[in-house]
């Protein structure tokens, strides 16, 4: 060869369609699809782009959080072990499954969780409550773990945001049908998960099952036979049902150190339980209504029917008692009961099959215990979800209830009224 002259390279036609692997080692592809090669021989998933198409759509602005940022570049070779790792935004992106996409709309609901929803839960104005941090915080970062909580967090806060939104914002029944699905979806994976329960699920599950049961309420009744817990005349109970009573069993089957540990120690007995001795409607002021003389005539109508039912209904109508005596206090105006049952949903916790069974046959005593709960749903002021049961749960009553027994609800409904 002359000094000064070089050798002519071959001309090749260089191809611009091969896979995105083949790109980014800098090799030559055969093009072959659906699996290249090279891929089929380092044992890769094969993906084809346009990377044309993809460089353009990529944004254009400033904004350092918006640019992506290029990989390092790398010599020809074998491909690591780990090869999405380090791939550009938009190249990584086409290997990952759509449900990896950011989702702006799950976003929205997270925030909204975090910010409003779940502190409300929490019962208390103090951000310093462990509950209250608790439904802000832990809660999420569980979630994170655990899909089908998630589902039931972001459900949560779309209904919330339904409930807040007003009758004429398109908003409303797009967060309805958002708080559905995810509720749906959330409901089936808790199922599944419970199947296989084990130590490090259970806390998650747990704050499940309250999640079921707080969004099965803020969905809201649906229809004149909705008993709150069941249908009238149905078949069965609410799908929710036999998770929300999970919780029972999960406290009996897993003990306290272990169910309320970590992210869910807040939930345990130390902290959970009100501490304040007074009776709710002092505590959270509002009107007192006189309870006793009341439940001591649906007693009477109880133990003056004998039937199999009587000590089904008689155990309800006890916690029943106790619940009204830790929100409006006893004759001197003092809770001597438990103070876990200043939690009015306790009743729905405790109930049995049995009385559910009953309450699908529309037996009168079981409608009227109903109605004498509605009083106590009425007080739970912060629980927006609650909204619109009460009057609801009256409304029903007087449908399947007769003549005979219908003086039994003038209390429980004037009460409503005047809570």
């Amino acid at each position: 060869m002359l000094p000064g002259r070089r050798l002519k390279k071959k001309p090749h036609q260089k191809s611009k369609n091969g896979c995105i692997n083949c790109k980014q080692r800098k090799v030559k592809c055969d093009e072959t699809q659906p699996r290249c090669a090279n891929c089929k021989r380092f044992d890769l998933g094969c993906h084809y782009q346009n990377i044309r198409q993809t460089i353009a759509a990529l944004p254009t602005e400033a904004d350092p959080e918006l640019t992506p940022v290029a990989p390092a570049r790398r010599k020809r070779g074998r491909p690591r072990k780990d090869w999405t790792k380090g791939l550009a935004p938009d190249l990584e992106h086409a290997l990952l499954p759509s449900d990896a996409e950011l989702n702006m709309t799950q976003a929205e609901l997270l925030h909204q969780f975090i910010t409003c929803t779940g502190p409300n839960l929490g019962g208390s104005d103090d951000p310093n409550h462990p509950i209250v941090q608790f439904w802000s915080r832990n809660a999420t970062l569980l979630a994170i773990s655990h899909p089908y909580l998630l589902r039931f967090c972001l459900s949560l806060s779309a209904y919330h945001l339904a409930f807040l939104a007003s009758e004429t914002e398109p908003n409303k029944a797009r967060h309805a049908t958002l708080a559905r699905h995810h509720f749906s979806v959330g409901l089936t994976q808790a199922n599944e998960a419970l199947s296989a329960i084990d130590t490090s699920t259970c806390g998650s599950l747990y704050v499940s099952t309250i999640l079921v049961c707080f969004c099965s309420f803020a969905a809201g009744p649906s229809g004149p036979d909705d008993l709150f817990v069941c249908s009238a005349g149905g078949t069965s109970s609410r799908k929710w049902l036999p998770l929300a009573h999970g919780a029972r069993l999960l406290r009996e089957l897993y003990d306290e150190s272990v169910l309320f540990s970590g992210l869910t120690a807040p939930l345990g007995s130390n902290s959970a339980l009100p501490s304040d001795p007074r009776p709710t409607c002092i505590c959270e002021c509002f009107v007192r209504v006189d309870w006793i003389d009341p439940i001591a005539g649906l007693r009477n109508l109880v133990m003056s029917a004998s039937t199999p039912s009587n000590d089904v209904y008689m155990r309800s109508l006890h916690t029943l008692a106790a619940v009204y005596e830790a929100t409006f206090g006893d004759e001197e105006g003092r809770v001597k009961t438990p103070l876990h049952n200043k939690v009015v949903l306790i009743w729905i916790y405790l109930m049995e099959d049995s009385f559910i069974a009953y309450l699908q046959k529309k037996d009168i005593i079981a409608l009227l215990l109903l109605a004498y709960y509605a009083p106590l749903i009425k007080t739970m002021k912060r629980a927006w979800f609650m909204h619109g049961w009460a009057e609801h749960i009256i409304r029903v009553s007087k449908m399947y209830i007769t003549d005979d027994y219908a003086h039994f609800l003038h209390w429980p409904a004037e009460a409503v009224r005047s809570i």
